[in-house]
């Protein structure tokens, strides 16, 4: 009787040329040592830049608080819907440093709240006011 020949390479039976044990590759992919990839730090780049812009964005409004004007409601929200094109964005700002409401009017030398410049006596901190003081605050 013939006596069957025993193959002892996987790799000569048709077919298993595409066999990762007879291409040389891995069955498995490499597992990555670091959990931290570039998209995560990707992630926090753009949540960095869109905080510096949502800042910027809003400066006609922080100017407005600073300033203490008295319509600082209407100029955030000036900003806020029409602060996306440039011209509502600088009318913004020119509101926030141009308010009309703070015309004739200055800063006391001794409590620094806002008064009118003909004022003799400071209504927040009742200091009387010389012309001499009220020129030197200006």
């Amino acid at each position: 009787m013939a006596e069957a020949k025993r193959i002892t390479d996987p790799c000569t039976v048709p077919g298993s040329e595409f066999t990762p044990a007879c291409t040389g590759a891995t069955a498995f992919a490499p597992v990555p040592t670091s959990t931290k990839t570039a998209d995560d730090s990707r992630a926090a780049e753009g949540f960095v830049l869109l905080a510096i812009l949502a800042a910027l964005y809003f400066i006609p409004y922080f100017v407005a608080r600073k300033r203490a004007v008295a319509h600082i409601t209407a100029i955030g929200l000036v900003n806020l819907a029409f602060g996306w094109t440039v011209l509502g964005w600088f009318g913004a700002l020119i509101w926030a440093l141009v308010d009309p409401s703070l015309r004739g009017t200055t800063s006391c030398p001794f409590c620094a709240e806002i008064i009118k410049s003909q004022a003799r006596v400071c209504p927040h901190c009742r200091h009387n006011l010389t012309p001499i003081e009220l020129k030197l605050a200006r």
